[in-house]
């Protein structure tokens, strides 16, 4: 491999050398004498700026990609305001990530061994990850706050909450030794893909279209068993090794894992009202409220 080459890969991946934001992340040397953040079993050290930058890079060509693409193959995408397109955009965007972290943290979790023992430890691999979520939860919260004056699409408040919770969640989660919980939590993005795609359906296939119907029985089917039900296991692990992970991590840290996800598994239970009454509805042939399940239609993750 030559120098040019070298120096390309260096720039691009996680390495072993310095932070590029030495303020954010300032010791790369650190706990038990591992060249990491925090002491890893199964892979290298991160430079966890490095991999947040490249995520934002990366989420920003794939919202360009949908653009093009749409307005190429969907005349409901091109009769669409600017701003709806964008929303629409977002919503792809939303739904590339989740696919991505939901279908590698259960890969992850059911292939290694490193949480046999305990859930209380850190991961290089899961770290890499949190790297590429948090950068996802940057970008699109930027995306938000730039476009949310100009359509109410993007000013929901619990999206914003959510946001807020996955970014200094997830960031901080790479400097303290609780992957499992992480990585759990990212599982529970297997039914945002379901989500996002009510505003393709909706417009592309049109609201009364079988595609449209589908997806949202898949949706609410999803988000029960991966958020509700895969929830409560991960309350039942997270609370049974609570000691573990107070004794391997700060105080500070912990109580702000537990509290995102006390705040996390409440918007899950709203979300999850609000789609039952949506279903509901839709059953008794509502026609008052033609769209009730896309009152949740903006991302989770």
């Amino acid at each position: 491999m030559d120098q040019a080459t070298r120096v390309l890969i260096d720039a691009l991946v996680p390495s072993n050398g310095a932070s590029w934001w030495p303020w954010i992340y300032p010791d790369l040397s650190g706990l038990d004498g591992a060249a990491c953040l925090v002491d890893v079993g199964d892979g290298p050290c991160l430079d966890p700026a490095r991999i947040i930058v490249w995520s934002v890079v990366f989420h920003t060509l794939v919202l360009l990609a949908s653009r093009g693409f749409f307005l190429i193959v969907s005349k409901g995408y091109r009769r669409e305001s600017f701003l709806d397109q964008v929303y629409w955009d977002s919503c792809i965007v939303g739904a590339v990530h989740a696919w991505m972290s939901a279908v590698f943290s259960i890969w992850f979790l059911s292939t290694t061994d490193i949480f046999n023992e305990s859930i209380a430890q850190a991961s290089s691999v899961a770290n890499f990850q949190f790297g590429i979520t948090g950068g996802y939860f940057i970008y699109d919260l930027v995306l938000c706050a730039v476009m949310a004056p100009f359509t109410p699409k993007f000013a929901d408040p619990n999206i914003f909450l959510h946001h807020i919770l996955g970014s200094t969640g997830f960031l901080q989660l790479i400097t303290c030794r609780a992957s499992w919980m992480g990585l759990a939590l990212l599982t529970w993005e297997l039914s945002t893909p379901f989500v996002n795609f009510r505003v393709v359906a909706a417009g592309h296939f049109g609201r009364d279209s079988t595609v449209y119907l589908l997806n949202g029985l898949i949706m609410i089917f999803l988000f029960f068993v991966v958020r509700m039900v895969g929830g409560v296991y991960y309350w039942y692990m997270s609370l049974s090794h609570l000691s573990d992970i107070f004794a391997r991590n700060p105080i500070h840290i912990v109580i702000q894992l537990y509290f995102n996800s006390v705040a996390g598994t409440s918007l899950n239970l709203f979300w999850f009202s609000r789609m039952v009454q949506g279903a509901i509805k839709l059953l008794r042939s509502d026609k008052k409220d033609p769209a009730p399940l896309d009152k949740k239609n903006k991302k989770q993750a």
